[in-house]
């Protein structure tokens, strides 16, 4: 009975750390179930725990898979290269400069 505990133990913490590990790589636990959770299932039947959460890490991965494979409403489209940073150019700088109406203060130009 000892080792049963001990082993217990031992796979509530693996089961824990995974559980943490799956949630970090991608951003939710296995069925959603909290990692705390895991590792009271993996104490009490890690036999079917560990089948649950082997289930449960594969069904994640594929769902990741998909939604990475989705393309995304805000992504450019395909072939889109943004220009390079230093050739930005504006509309403004691609027309000759106009001289202002008016001089200085606002004076009316003057004729020689």
């Amino acid at each position: 009975m000892p080792i049963a505990i001990v082993l217990g133990v031992l796979f509530a913490i693996a089961g824990w750390q995974e559980a943490r590990r799956f949630e970090k790589q991608y951003g939710r636990t296995p069925w959603g179930w909290d990692p705390i959770f895991w590792g009271v299932i993996l104490f009490l039947v890690w036999p079917i725990g560990l089948l649950l959460l082997a289930i449960g890490e594969r069904a994640g991965r594929k769902q990741a898979a998909q939604r990475a494979a989705t393309p995304q409403p805000w992504a450019p489209a395909t072939g889109f290269t943004p220009p390079p940073f230093g050739d930005v150019t504006f509309p403004s700088a691609q027309q000759p400069y106009a001289a202002p109406a008016t001089q200085q203060y606002g004076q009316p130009p003057t004729a020689r």
